[in-house]
């Protein structure tokens, strides 16, 4: 079943943006290059980032299409990586040790399978610190991870 690629699938089209936006140049052309994206050809002046929107738009679209969890899930990494303020608030609410919002406590994996209140509760934390959308593409990936 594909985890990482609903939860992509679940954006908007500017969420999307937001979330690629966070990768590397490096790993968006590999995404491009994995899925034949080609810059489009475009005539006279062009907004700056404009062919970038395009292609992260026909990724997106190659994502709703067909299922890669490889691709999806670095994309979700990359974004949170990008997060650390969120992933921070998380760990702190639910007291594990972290630096700067990582850790290596096993409790980690276990935070997608809380119990509702728990997960409702740390929901309302975090939302504090972000919009609602990246709250739930966070607490998704946690259950998908």
């Amino acid at each position: 079943m594909s985890k990482f690629t609903a939860i992509l699938r679940g954006l908007t089209a500017d969420q999307f943006a937001t979330m690629l936006a966070a990768s590397p140049r490096q790993a968006k052309e590999v995404y491009f290059q994995r899925h034949a994206i080609k810059a489009p050809k475009t005539r006279g002046v062009v907004r700056p980032g404009e062919k970038n929107a395009r292609r992260g738009a026909a990724l997106l679209a190659a994502l709703q299409a067909h299922e890669d969890e490889e691709v999806a899930q670095e994309i979700l990494r990359g974004w949170l990586l990008a997060r650390r303020a969120l992933l921070a608030a998380a760990l702190d609410h639910l007291e594990i040790p972290h630096q700067d919002g990582l850790s290596d406590s096993e409790e980690v994996s276990k935070i997608g399978q809380l119990p509702p209140p728990r997960q409702a509760a740390l929901r309302e934390v975090l939302l504090a610190q972000a919009p609602a959308w990246e709250v739930d593409a966070y607490l998704e990936f946690l259950k998908a991870a």
